[in-house]
């Protein structure tokens, strides 16, 4: 008889343990599913970002060469080409543009977690 008990007790706590395992296991694989549904959405997030980014520069790509024709009279600049001025509103346009994508990245970067980026 007390063979018998112990022989359902080993079965209980071998049903225990195994229900115990297939928990555990269920609880790594929502882990798993939740963070590569995280994964994904902030990859989709970055994504978006960058088409924002591109549009942004397009934009202003097609702004500098409207501005930069309308500018121009026949071949020649409307001033005549004499203000030095307008020559350093060009070089600042053309810094202001290349800056613009490292700083936007940086800042989408700074609030992303850095395994978005490899890392």
């Amino acid at each position: 008889m007390q063979a018998k008990r112990k022989e359902i007790r080993a079965e209980q706590e071998k049903k225990l343990a195994q229900q115990k395992k297939e928990e555990e296991e269920r609880l790594r694989k929502e882990e798993a599913d939740k963070k590569a549904k995280e994964a994904e959405e902030k990859r989709k997030r970055l994504e978006e970002a960058e088409k924002k980014r591109q549009a942004m520069m397009q934009a202003q790509k097609e702004k500098q060469q409207a501005s930069g024709q309308s500018a121009r009279v026949g071949g020649k600049k409307a001033d005549g080409g004499v203000s030095s001025e307008s020559n350093q509103h060009s070089v600042v346009a053309k810094f202001t543009v290349s800056a613009v994508p490292k700083i936007y990245s940086e800042r989408v970067q700074k609030f992303l977690p850095e395994e978005t980026f490899g890392g």
